[in-house]
């Protein structure tokens, strides 16, 4: 035979040289819950090259009938981004999966069928969406694996696939909140369109239906990018919300329905005081006013127009849509060196907007605990002896840092530690996951030459890798997706992301099942010993947690068959 093929876990990364293991599967053996997807992947390894190479998928079906079809199982081929370095600040060897530079596998590319070299290993990640309320049972179906070798040989390989659908849905709107920083201007940029036209208006709306796909169901709303501001000869100020109204709108309508409302302050550089970001004023012939520019008007007197602005927004938004799902930033990372000038700005800007509206911000300092309604900390400063206010909400970010053994979600990570950032938030009970790079497809720090394009299906951390004199980003930093010719591409990292999601609806359902059940059910006194266990060892915070692949998929097994015998 000239291929040789097996199949494995979501969790496992493959590289052109894997080969296949003693005691392969070839076979997917899966579990999941109704409005969930389960993941798995089929491995390729051939002793001729393969000029065509496709999988295809039956319908699952139960022996009594209950079916889910095709339609709902897909396959995508996996990309190798080359990777030049890792992370800057690890010094630890063992604190990456490889070595770079190498090739590690990532992006999902919209090619059905590919060519693979001889002796070159190719991975297939495989998703099946469970509808919601579907039927519970045993369903069976296959993949088949066809192909031609460069002689002319063809042949078929058949997977059988075996799902078991448990007797319960997660929920269809998720109770944690999950927002990934989306820039539309990055999006004009890779594919050279006029920003707001129609053309970009609908790569805006295939993204909205990517995040909702993968549980983001908050957006980063920039006022500065989405609202007009003219000024009229009397003084008056006209306001052309049509852009934002379209904005929200289309969002919304795609089920990303929290609208997290931009910075309106920033640093001059790290660590000094913030100040107002400006926002243009036009005359009524489209001129910018330079009046309200920082040459002609000074800091403290732009604090007047900013009221204004925001004052205008605010009642445009409680009109139009109400003001539930609103969250509004103020600036981001606040250190202690410059707090107090966030907190200032953040007590004006509290004054100005209606009542109810928390304020939200990354914060890198404890000295902000209970100033920030909902306060975001970096990772590793979540720990279960943490402190916290009674009233703020408590999320979680990472971005290029943690680095060193602290989970995130880089290149050459293990996958494991992207997906076990959501089962320490879990441990924790926070109540959301913030990241900057959805699509920061641009160039980070110093201008690169003209002539040179920046794609992150070749240069996976912004062209970093050739700055010296600047801070490098991770590979994977500033993005998790991929521009692709006809769709948004996705990713290993994004799927594990979206499966981190799905596990802490897993576990706070369970939870609740084992509260609500009676005190003598024994199912409920190991439900109990689990959440214990993953709360004070498989996930306890970013210093203490599992890196065993089995462990961690266990115990999201076991929770799912406690679950089902506590529901039954």
């Amino acid at each position: 035979m000239s291929v040789e093929y097996w199949t494995t876990h979501s969790l496992d990364k493959l590289f052109p040289q894997s080969e296949m293991p003693a005691r392969a599967a070839r076979e997917i053996r899966l579990k999941a819950a109704g409005n969930e997807s389960e993941d798995a992947q089929i491995v390729v390894r051939p002793t001729r090259t393969l000029t065509r190479a496709r999988v295809s998928f039956t319908h699952l079906q139960t022996p009594g009938g209950s079916r889910i079809d095709a339609g709902q199982i897909s396959g995508h081929w996996q990309w190798y981004t080359y990777v030049l370095r890792n992370p800057p600040h690890s010094k630890d060897p063992s604190s990456w999966l490889r070595d770079a530079p190498n090739f590690f596998p990532d992006a999902f590319v919209e090619d059905e069928e590919i060519r693979i070299a001889s002796d070159w290993t190719q991975a297939m990640w495989v998703r099946i969406r469970i509808p919601a309320q579907q039927e519970p049972g045993e369903y069976h179906g296959r993949a088949m694996l066809c192909y031609e070798t460069d002689d002319g040989e063809r042949a078929e390989q058949t997977i059988p696939i075996s799902l078991t659908v448990w007797p319960f849905s997660l929920p269809g709107e998720k109770s944690f909140r999950h927002t990934e920083w989306f820039s539309a201007r990055a999006l004009a940029t890779w594919y050279n369109l006029k920003e707001w036209s129609e053309e970009h208006w609908e790569w805006i709306e295939k993204c909205a239906m990517d995040m909702f796909d993968h549980h983001q169901d908050t957006i980063l709303t920039s006022f500065h990018d989405l609202v007009t501001v003219t000024e009229k000869s009397a003084g008056t100020w006209d306001f052309d919300f049509t852009q934002l109204d379209r904005w929200i709108e289309l969002f919304r309508k795609h089920g990303v329905t929290f609208i997290e409302c931009g910075h309106i302050a920033g640093q001059r550089a790290w660590g000094q005081a913030f100040i107002w970001r400006r926002f243009p004023v036009f005359d009524e012939a489209g001129r910018e006013i330079e009046s309200y520019g920082p040459e002609q008007m000074d800091e403290r007197d732009f604090a007047a127009p900013m009221e204004r602005f925001l004052k205008g927004i605010y009642a445009h938004l409680e009109e139009r849509f109400g003001l539930e799902r609103l969250m509004q930033h103020i600036a981001d990372e606040p250190l202690a060196d410059n707090m107090d000038s966030w907190v200032a700005i953040s007590e004006q800007v509290k004054s100005w907007l209606p009542d109810g509206i928390p304020n939200i911000d990354a914060v890198i300092c404890e000295e902000l605990i209970g100033k920030v309604d909902i306060r975001v900390p970096q990772l590793q400063e979540i720990k279960a002896e943490a402190p916290a206010a009674a009233d703020e909400e408590l999320w979680s970010y990472t971005c290029l840092a943690p680095q060193g053994h602290h989970p995130n979600r880089f290149l050459d990570f293990e996958s494991i530690r992207n997906r076990i950032i959501f089962w320490i938030n879990f441990s924790r009970n926070l109540g959301g996951y913030l990241h900057w790079g959805y699509n920061q497809w641009h160039p980070w720090g110093p201008p690169r030459p003209k002539s040179v394009k920046l794609s992150p299906w070749t240069d996976a951390a912004a062209m970093t890798i050739y700055n010296t004199d600047w801070q490098p980003l991770p590979a994977g930093d500033p993005h998790i997706v991929y521009p692709g010719a006809e769709s948004i591409c996705s990713s290993i990292r994004w799927e594990v992301v979206r499966k981190g999601i799905e596990d802490i609806e897993l576990l706070r359902m369970l939870e609740n099942a084992a509260a609500a059940a009676p005190s003598n059910d024994p199912n409920r006194n190991a439900a109990a010993a689990l959440l214990d266990n993953i709360r004070t060892d498989l996930a306890c915070d970013s210093q203490n947690y599992t890196r065993s692949e089995e462990d961690l998929l266990s115990a999201r097994e076991q929770a799912g068959d406690l679950l089902a015998r506590l529901v039954s």
